[in-house]
């Protein structure tokens, strides 16, 4: 029974990528005998899988990890290993163990290259991927920016001083744009270092990310040579731009479908674009005023409560329409990445507003709500965002002034209508 193994009354596999996608993920690896006294076992975590071999000394069990499964990336035949490779290694390993035992030479071992930054990487996309989360934006940003520069250093060779000068000289560079000729010069304006600091940033939240990753997953022992590098400062832009509640209306009269209807969504629910880009029929509830979110930024599902008027929009979209479809569509086909550009474009110049990113709707959204004095925990939960301190943030100046209107509309206290009486010191 090759590749099997019991798991109290029911026989489990390990043999097959697939087989293994089946198991439940903990602690304890799952354990096939390979010959009498050593097993090959598959320990299923979070993230990835690993084979472990386990041999029997006499008084216990010795545990070793030999590699990376296979589950999500080709093998290697060094650091991600099949089935088959895993148990080949797990003999030589017995082997090995045998002759030290018995004072014998052992057969010289090949050094095993270090995992490189390219490989913490990859890693990283893999997991984006495995989350059902675009990678596209942070593969982007690996093969332009961190692969050239970082990519075949090794990750126990990494220094804060190395990083930090590569986040400068990053911020510090020429913005890319997609034509060949007049490419922009290094940034000259102080909106342009701070838009060049804010990009760096987002490069660096990528990298960051991935080495952190690279930690857990055991390619790396340590990050130290990392965790102290700072964001770099003055990046992010003070105030968000939103629309008015006028400019809202002539963007959408500017607008043709279906981009209308996709536009009319962001402004309804606050929703990301990639968020409406998968919604399905099924996702609107009209007896509960609400539009599930399956797949979020943060990977966790969430209700938008909507109004009335959007309620209303959501079920003229959605009316007689399978709860399987796609709910917004170009013409039948699916909204992709970059997509919603050129139509955003068009309808803020027929419109007379000056151009704006899709995700301004987002902005408009908040800004609207925390004006009609919706408590910002709401505002916080229908946009996704764990609490309220990025609306803090960003929207400060919102809050402020709905603030002094609020306290303006108090109840007079009336203490000084001329009716008071001084009373006389004693």
């Amino acid at each position: 029974m090759a590749g099997r193994v019991r798991s109290g009354d029911k026989a489990v596999k390990i043999d097959s990528s697939s087989a293994r996608a089946k198991l439940a993920a903990r602690g304890q690896p799952y354990y096939v005998e390979v010959l009498s006294g050593l097993h090959l076992g598959y320990r299923r975590g979070a993230r990835r899988g690993m084979f472990v071999a386990r041999r029997w000394l006499g008084g216990g069990y010795v545990v070793e990890t030999i590699a990376v499964a296979d589950d999500f990336e080709p093998a290697d035949g060094e650091r991600i290993l099949t089935f088959d490779q895993a148990r080949r290694r797990a003999i030589e390993l017995t082997k090995e163990a045998a002759k030290t035992a018995q004072g014998l030479p052992r057969r010289r071992q090949v050094k095993a290259a270090p995992n490189t930054v390219g490989d913490a990487i990859s890693a990283y996309l893999t997991h984006l991927d495995q989350k059902a989360k675009s990678g596209s934006r942070s593969r982007a940003f690996a093969n332009v920016s961190i692969l050239p520069k970082l990519g075949n250093i090794a990750l126990r060779d990494l220094t804060r001083e190395m990083l930090t000068t590569w986040l400068h000289d990053l911020a510090a560079s020429a913005r890319r744009t997609r034509s060949r000729t007049n490419q922009p010069a290094v940034p000259a304006s102080d909106e342009e270092r701070r838009k060049r600091r804010n990009s760096a940033n987002r490069v660096w939240g990528v990298l960051s990310a991935a080495l952190n990753l690279a930690v857990e997953d055991g390619l790396v022992a340590s990050g130290d040579g990392w965790r102290r590098v700072k964001p770099l400062r003055e990046a992010t832009a003070a105030r968000p731009r939103h629309f008015t509640a006028q400019e809202m209306r002539r963007l959408v009269d500017a607008a043709e479908e279906p981009f209308r209807s996709l536009l009319i969504a962001a402004l309804h629910s606050g929703a990301r674009y990639g968020e409406l880009a998968r919604l399905v029929v099924g996702d609107f509830d009209e007896h509960s005023d609400s539009l599930l979110i399956r797949v979020a930024k943060s990977g966790k599902f969430r209700n938008i409560i909507l109004t009335k008027e959007a309620c209303g929009f959501f079920a003229r979209l959605c009316a007689g329409r399978a709860p399987h479809e796609l709910m917004l569509t170009r013409g039948g086909l699916p909204w992709g990445a970059g997509h919603q550009a050129r139509p955003m474009e068009r309808a803020c110049a027929r419109a007379g507003i000056p151009h704006g990113g899709f995700h301004v709707c987002r902005h408009s959204y908040a800004t609207a709500a925390i004006e009609a004095g919706v408590p910002l925990m709401i505002i916080a939960k229908n946009l996704g965002h764990a609490d309220i301190s990025m609306l803090q943030k960003h929207y400060e100046h919102i809050t402020d002034k709905h603030r002094r209107e609020m306290i303006q509309k108090m109840t007079p206290l009336n203490l000084d209508d001329g009716d008071i009486v001084a009373l006389a010191r004693r």
